[in-house]
């Protein structure tokens, strides 16, 4: 059953497009290492480090053209990280006990932070002299 490529998306495309340049590359490989072999181990041996200096090659330079979408793809990547970490800080810190950000913001029990005591409903009482 054959697939129509047309009603595919844009990554099957891609994809596709990719994988066929990779087996055409591999192909041509291995009949130029197939012809080289002919003559012996070490034109081989050769054969095969250019081969692999050339795809080192070929892969720096997509990695060298490609360079400013990774870099703001990795920056968008640790900004969404530490984005992340505050908000788990800041949702972590509401919850009771020690440790977390609401110790430095917790006032002492029955008191407020500068000491004055408070009524059941939280506000400062003031003894007046009579």
């Amino acid at each position: 059953m054959a697939s129509n490529v047309a009603t595919k998306g844009f990554a099957y495309r891609l994809g596709h497009g990719l994988g066929s340049a990779v087996a055409c590359v591999r192909a041509g490989e291995h009949r130029v290492l197939e012809r080289v072999a002919r003559s012996g181990r070490p034109a081989w041996f050769v054969a095969k480090s250019l081969i692999l200096a050339v795809k080192l090659a070929a892969v720096a330079a997509a990695l060298v053209a490609l360079l400013p979408a990774i870099s703001w793809l990795v920056s968008f990547v640790l900004g969404f990280v530490f984005l992340g970490g505050l908000v788990y800080l800041v949702a972590n810190s509401v919850k009771g006990g020690s440790g977390g950000l609401d110790d430095a913001s917790r006032a002492p029990r029955g008191r407020d932070v500068f000491g004055f005591e408070l009524d059941w409903m939280g506000s400062r009482l003031e003894h007046r002299e009579p």
